[in-house]
């Protein structure tokens, strides 16, 4: 945005529109319409200020891990309560929208995948020991960061492809919920994926897609101002996460193929109806233009 105040280094805010733009540099989407951004628990005052004032933000899409687990009833399983989601609410006159896209079928899927005796030791440790031991938290945070970024990231499609669709009906596909920031952890990973289907619902060129993805995480995971954890960045840096970012976009598209068949076959597993693809593209795509030649 011209002219805008600048934000602090302790989030990191990219314009998707301006990000993508074809092998001409003609723009596909509107600007200032969809932001990507890090946490914004980090956000300072200002930075809200100029958020709500400049960018004239009306809703915050968070896939950060929630700091406080929340239970619903479950109307599907007798009654019984289960671990919240995702919510919309209204803050402050902000819409706020909270999906946890690495939920308890995720975190099983992940420990299923493991070679059987690290599966039996990590069970029998988890049995054993307190959440907040610190020898758990480290291997649970091993055991997430650790990974592959490809096969992390396709793993939370898998897990929540329904989930994502839910945010897609609910919320991407409504005109009034814009300009409007979708939020992620300091490595920006589950936000990155919903703007990614969000791209290839418009029918955004890979190549694009490829050089969008690389400028908006570049120098992930964000170290913030106050040094904390700091080596924590730089060690995920030259970890399995930190990997195949070069590629994170083509190969990510060649798993939907190999497991889905198309893209459109996904967003119907997703459970994203036909008016929500027709109003994010109403919404988000840039007017055609013609260039007319003078003779």
């Amino acid at each position: 945005m011209a002219n805008a105040p600048t934000l602090s280094n302790k989030i990191s805010l990219h314009d998707v529109g301006k990000s993508i733009a074809d092998e001409g540099h003609v723009p596909l989407l509107r600007n200032e319409l969809l932001f990507i951004s890090t946490s914004m628990d980090h956000a300072t005052s200002t930075d809200t200020t100029i958020l709500c004032e400049t960018y004239q933000i009306k809703t915050v899409i968070s896939t950060d891990a929630w700091k406080h687990k929340r239970y619903i009833v479950d109307t599907k399983a007798s009654g019984r309560h289960v671990r919240e989601v995702f919510a919309v609410e209204n803050v402050l006159g902000l819409s706020s929208v909270r999906i946890n896209l690495r939920g308890d079928t995720f975190l099983k899927n992940i420990i299923n995948g493991l070679p059987r005796s690290a599966k039996l030791r990590y069970e029998a440790d988890a049995r054993t020991k307190n959440i907040r031991d610190p020898s758990m938290l480290q291997q649970s945070r091993d055991l997430v960061w650790n990974r592959d970024s490809l096969d992390d990231i396709f793993l939370v499609l898998v897990s929540s492809a329904t989930l994502i669709g839910k945010c897609f009906n609910n919320v991407l596909a409504k005109e009034d919920m814009y300009p409007l920031i979708i939020s992620g952890d300091r490595a920006m990973r589950d936000n990155t994926l919903i703007v990614f289907l969000l791209l290839l619902m418009l029918d955004i060129p890979v190549s694009s897609m490829d050089r969008a993805y690389l400028q908006m995480t570049n120098r992930l995971p964000l170290d913030l101002a106050d040094g904390s954890d700091a080596d924590w960045a730089h060690r995920l840096r030259n970890a399995g996460w930190g990997k195949n970012r070069s590629i994170w976009t083509r190969e990510l598209c060649r798993r939907i193929d190999t497991k889905y068949g198309s893209a459109s076959k996904l967003f119907t597993v997703m459970g994203v109806t036909a008016e929500t693809i027709d109003g994010i593209k109403s919404i988000m795509l840039a007017p055609k233009t013609t260039n007319l030649i003078d003779f």
